[in-house]
């Protein structure tokens, strides 16, 4: 099967808030992996394919130099682009509609940063 994924992802172990602005329903997800055009997580609700949502995203940064351990909290608008049931979770796959330099200047460093899979 060809490859779809415009950008690498790695792994990122942290916690999200997704709430559908489509059928208004608001999920707890553990996040599995990370890339500049989108996330992978496990969702606790299902939350339909196609469905817009913002997504509050947590995790912890170790800044430049690596040695200052700090929570981040980022707010990012998406679409679900695939959803599938494992186990008691919901995997899905969710693309970001504009990451901003200005407004997740954080979370792009963050990538930049990143080792990629």
């Amino acid at each position: 099967m060809k490859e779809r994924r415009i950008s690498g992802r790695f792994g990122l172990v942290s916690l999200a808030e997704i709430k559908s602005l489509t059928d208004k329903i608001t999920t707890n997800a553990f996040v599995a992996n990370a890339s500049e055009t989108g996330l992978g997580l496990y969702m606790e609700k299902y939350i339909a394919s196609g469905s817009d949502v913002a997504i509050k995203l947590t995790y912890f940064d170790q800044g430049d130099k690596g040695n200052e351990e700090k929570r981040v909290m980022e707010e990012i608008d998406g679409k679900v682009l695939w959803i599938k049931v494992l186990g008691n979770y919901f995997f899905a796959g969710i693309a970001f509609k504009v990451l901003d330099q200005k407004k997740h200047k954080r979370f792009m460093h963050y990538l930049k940063n990143r080792k990629t899979d």
